[in-house]
């Protein structure tokens, strides 16, 4: 729990991402604005749905499904976890942004994808969403 507790400076950008996923596999308490602030709170229950809906997809349409009752977090989650430079690249030219004060709009203008992936993104897994 400390590990991802809002006075640990050294938590992860994903912080929020792994509390959600913890508390999906039972190893981390319920999210509360005491423990990880009105925000993070929120983000991380909205963020307790996506792995829950997925993991109980049984077939590929049920997973496409999923996502397109979740497409903030799941295009967020995507362009996270893109390995290949192209995908750093732009998870890094989103994250410049996010630092640069930009809003969700100009960003997602710029980035080509909605306002709730930028949202989402900035929330779940940069370190900017946990802190700034």
């Amino acid at each position: 729990m400390l590990e991802f507790s809002l006075i640990n400076n050294l938590r992860p950008a994903d912080a929020w991402w792994h509390r959600a996923i913890a508390i999906v596999e039972g190893s981390q308490p319920v999210a509360t604005a005491r423990t990880d602030g009105r925000l993070g709170r929120d983000w991380i229950k909205r963020a307790i749905v996506f792995p829950k809906a997925f993991a109980a997809a049984k077939t590929h349409r049920e997973r496409i499904d999923v996502a397109d009752r979740n497409p903030g977090i799941w295009m967020a989650k995507l362009i996270y976890e893109q390995p290949t430079p192209n995908g750093q690249a732009l998870r890094s030219a989103l994250e410049a942004r996010i630092l640069a004060g930009q809003t969700n709009e100009q960003i997602a203008q710029c980035m080509g994808c909605p306002p709730i992936v930028i949202a989402a993104f900035e929330a779940l897994f940069s370190k900017c969403g946990t802190v700034c």
